[in-house]
């Protein structure tokens, strides 16, 4: 029998027989609890002076409420850093991976069965759909072995990862959760940490450090032991307490990175790197190796992602550095011993962005082209314009503008024809240089060029992308336009499934094929077939913009439409201010950052009563906006930008009505008439069944309505979504919703409205909304926070205003903050009353002043925003969609 030295020197005789166990002693970890915060979060939203920053949600039917009661920078000043001490070994090459197979022992000791074994290999080709479907049916088989379903759930969660959904990434790991709570009799560090990297995917950087601490905290000061007296009882544990250990570091330490704190990551990333390396170790120890197998993606992707994380926070701080150069070659030798081939062009360009984000701009646009080189040979078009943007913002440092220029412009080709099938723009937390960098930077061109067409055009670019993205992966509009519909989601899964296939494992041709582009190219002369028919369907699935000249047609004398430029920090706010004749720039007299804290004052306000500093607050917002500098215009038409999104203007008191467009395309949009019978419908107050706190007052408000509309209310156990979308049928002109809606800031697409199943609160999602629309001209809804929603890198906001525009809904009334019952009541009274007239805008100014009359707050009359047409308009043929042709290649760049 093999002797193994201690660190001390003497020898050791290991026991040929399982004896000890050589786990922690760790405890559960607690889930928050959700329901009473539910309640206290609505009721202090009404009538408390609360200043707590929660949101809500649904999650499996469950209304969840989410309190972060520290920030993302106050949680990363509670962290002790770790007392890091180098190991046995700074480096540990991979041994030889060994695929799984059925009948063959898995890693966490259970027999592969047939559909595990499907599943893996689906995995491992990055055939997401195939692996799902084969991973579902081992979680279906009763007599299923704990261990075995705890790995096909874990697997299910990197799926839908893979898939672009951390929404059912983070939703599944609940399932993870329950079967490793089976396994171990209650413990759940594993799946916690699981929970934290999605997280860390989806932007949570608060909730996936709060789980990354609880990890850290439950497992307390263990590492994964070297040396083993006896084999070891608890295998399982060992390496589930061990990676869970190492995630959460590794979480950390990226962090720290993605916000350049790069001294900071180190004792995280490095303490990762140690407990990686211990574990890769017992790979290579004959005695070992009869209860430790090599075939564990996890240990090999794990370590390249770990070596990466690294030697990136090394290259930050010394882009010299010899131990950071070794540690990609390393990382890139676990990479290739599971056949990762985009492997490389990850390391590449992590060298690239970090070059970049410390201010080497010559060396990052150098870097940059070296992992151009390898994207374009794997075909990695997901990589083509990340790289691009990255190149020309660095030329941009440089003072290079016109290679800038034409670095973005590819960037920016290249993006838009991906859009339609790019489901997660993980750049921000994976990659550092988003979607939004491409915008913002060729705005700056554009400005330095006085070049408002095409500042117009890269403004409208971006907010298309941000659309079209959010919805990719997604069932649109089924019941519309079936066969070409049908043919783009056919389209979109081959694409996916080729995309996907490059991220995979094993892969042996590493130089890709043109396939991608071909189907691209193919789905692009679909959706002009559809844009034929359907222009605001069409853009739901293709970027697709509106030439300035023809917007400007479309405005009438007395409009002006006022569109804000993107501006973060010290940036001063501009405005790119358009009428029917002419268009210039105005600059603001007030920052990004000061204008958001001017108006985070005025919301501090809301529930307190101080007029005084209300009507303080009003009038510097007033201030920052210049509004006595815009003119005699009647009727505005905003296309916001950031926190200008949040603006109350019915409580600036402006004498003129206000529309809030998602885009400046929006005016040149004809107006949808809806094709069915019914004028109106009108829902208020479903029953929750005590899930949320009843609305009388909100059924009162459908009482009233229903019968000014001469239509019966969808009210308590009736206001089903069965029973809306019957009364809805075709179309109806006016849609009324008094209802709770929740917001959910990190998944956008289930924010939702509250319905009921006749006995208890149902979401409506805005998902929902999306795949089957529902049709009307005007839509209230007349709802706690409705207006609020995610604002993306396209400075869309993506909330559930935005779901309805999609099922022809011309005007959205709603509201920005909790609006008291007397006010709500009074402003939708008058509101419909003059809304009959035919003109909106005329409606939300004299329903404004009625409640202002009252003698009510500027936060009760300034609540209610209108988005969309204001104001009745000349109907225009939309512009056919621009064609865009397959990607080829010019010299160094790809172009269309």
């Amino acid at each position: 029998m093999a002797m193994l030295l201690l660190p001390s020197g003497c020898a050791y005789i290991p026991q040929p027989f399982p004896i000890f166990t050589y786990g922690p002693d760790a405890k559960p970890i607690p889930e928050h609890k959700d329901t009473a915060l539910v309640e206290q979060t609505l009721k202090d939203g009404a009538d408390s002076n609360s200043t707590r920053s929660v949101y809500i949600a649904m999650r499996g039917n469950r209304i969840v409420g989410k309190e972060k009661k520290l920030g993302e920078q106050d949680l990363l000043k509670q962290l002790p850093a770790p007392d890091f001490r180098p190991g046995l070994f700074d480096y540990v090459s991979p041994p030889p991976f060994i695929m799984p197979k059925e009948g063959s022992r898995h890693y966490f000791n259970f027999e592969i069965s047939k559909d595990f074994a499907e599943g893996l290999n689906a995995f491992f080709a990055g055939d997401g759909e195939v692996g799902v479907q084969a991973f579902e049916r081992v979680l279906a088989d009763p007599k299923l072995k704990s261990e075995a379903g705890w790995q096909a759930s874990m697997h299910l969660v990197y799926l839908n990862l893979m898939m672009g959904r951390p929404d059912l990434a983070e939703i599944e790991v609940l399932r993870t959760e329950a079967w490793e709570k089976k396994m171990t009799g209650g413990n759940n560090v594993y799946s916690r940490a699981m929970r934290a990297e999605v997280r860390y995917w989806a932007g949570d950087f608060e909730g996936a450090i709060t789980d990354a601490k609880d990890v850290l905290a439950a497992i307390g000061d263990w590492s994964i032991p070297t040396i083993y007296p006896s084999p070891p009882r608890d295998q399982v544990d060992i390496f589930r307490f061990g990676s869970a250990q190492i995630r959460a570091r590794t979480i950390l330490g990226m962090i720290y990175t993605a916000r350049g704190r790069y001294k900071e990551a180190m004792p995280w990333l490095e303490e990762a790197a140690k407990e990686m390396t211990t574990a890769v170790l017992l790979h290579w120890i004959p005695l070992y190796t009869i209860y430790i197998t090599s075939n564990n993606w996890e240990i090999y992707y794990g370590e390249g992602w770990s070596l990466t994380s690294l030697a990136t926070a090394l290259l930050a701080q010394d882009p010299d550095s010899k131990r950071a150069a070794e540690m990609f070659v390393n990382a890139q030798k676990f990479f290739d011993a599971i056949g990762y081939a985009a492997g490389k062009v990850l390391i590449e360009s992590f060298k690239a962005q970090v070059l970049l984000a410390t201010g080497h701009y010559q060396r990052a646009e150098q870097q940059a082209r070296v992992a151009l080189e390898h994207a374009r040979k794997t075909k990695l078009l997901d990589f083509v314009w990340r790289l691009e943007a990255v190149r020309g913002e660095a030329l941009l440092k440089l003072d290079r503008w016109d290679e800038a220029e034409s670095a973005l412009r590819t960037a920016q080709n290249v993006v838009d024809l991906l859009s339609g099938t790019m489901v997660s723009d993980m750049a921000k937390v994976r990659f550092g240089v988003g979607k939004e960098a491409i915008t913002k930077n060729l705005v700056k061109i554009d400005v330095r060029k006085q070049d408002l067409a095409t500042l117009f055009q890269d403004l409208e670019r971006g907010r298309a992308r941000a659309f079209v993205s959010m919805l990719a992966n997604r069932a649109v509009a089924v019941d519309s336009h079936n066969e070409i519909t049908d043919q783009i989601h056919v389209l979109d899964r081959e694409i996916q499934k080729v995309r996907q296939k490059k991220y995979g494992f094993l892969q042996e041709d590493k130089n890709g094929s043109n396939l991608e582009e071909e189907l691209l190219g193919k789905r692009q002369k679909v959706v002009e077939e559809l844009h034929a028919k359907n222009p605001d369907l069409a853009e739901a699935f293709a970027v697709s913009t509106v030439a300035l000249p023809r917007v400007q047609k479309s405005l009438s004398a007395g409009d002006l439409l006022v569109y804000a430029m993107p501006a973060q920090g010290h940036e001063p706010l501009s405005l790119l201010m358009v009428t029917s004749r002419e268009a210039q720039l105005k600059t603001l007299p007030v920052t990004a950052q000061q204008f958001g804290e001017h108006l985070q004052a005025f919301v501090a306000t809301l529930w307190q009563p101080q007029p005084q500093r209300q009507e303080n607050a009003l009038s510097q917002l007033k201030k920052d906006l210049a509004l006595g500098t815009w003119g005699k215009a009647s009727n505005v038409l905003v296309v916001p930008s950031g926190d200008l999104h949040f603006v109350p203007w019915g409580a600036l008191d402006v004498q003129f009505t206000v529309g809030v467009l998602p885009t400046g395309g929006w005016i040149a949009r004809a107006p949808h008439k809806s094709q069915g019978r019914a004028q109106a419908c009108v829902v208020g107050d479903p029953e929750f069944g005590g899930m949320l706190p009843q609305l009388p007052d909100a059924h009162a408000e459908a009482v009233s309505l229903a019968k000014l509309y001469a239509t019966p209310p969808l009210i308590g156990a009736e206001a089903t979504e069965a029973a809306l979308r019957q009364r809805v049928g075709a179309g109806v002109d006016v849609l009324h919703l008094a209802t709770h809606a929740l917001y959910d800031p990190l998944y956008p697409l289930q924010s939702s409205l509250i319905l009921t199943d006749g006995k208890k609160a149902v979401p409506l999602s805005a998902e929902k909304l999306y795949r089957n629309p529902l049709p009307s001209g005007l839509v209230v809804l007349s709802a706690c926070e409705t207006g609020m929603g995610q604002v993306t890198s396209g400075d869309d906001l993506l909330g559930l205003t935005r779901s309805f525009y999609l099922g022809g809904t011309n005007v959205i009334l709603s509201s920005l903050w909790p609006v008291s019952d007397e006010a709500t009541r009074l402003f939708m009274e008058v509101f419909h009353k003059t809304a009959r007239q035919g003109d909106y805008g005329k409606a939300w100014l004299a329903a404004r002043d009625a409640v202002k009359a009252r003698g009510l707050s500027p936060a009760e009359y300034g609540a209610f925003i209108l988005g969309g047409m204001p104001n009745e308009r000349r109907a225009f043929e939309l512009p056919k969609i621009a064609a865009q042709r397959p990607l080829s290649r010019s010299g160094d760049a790809w172009v269309q």
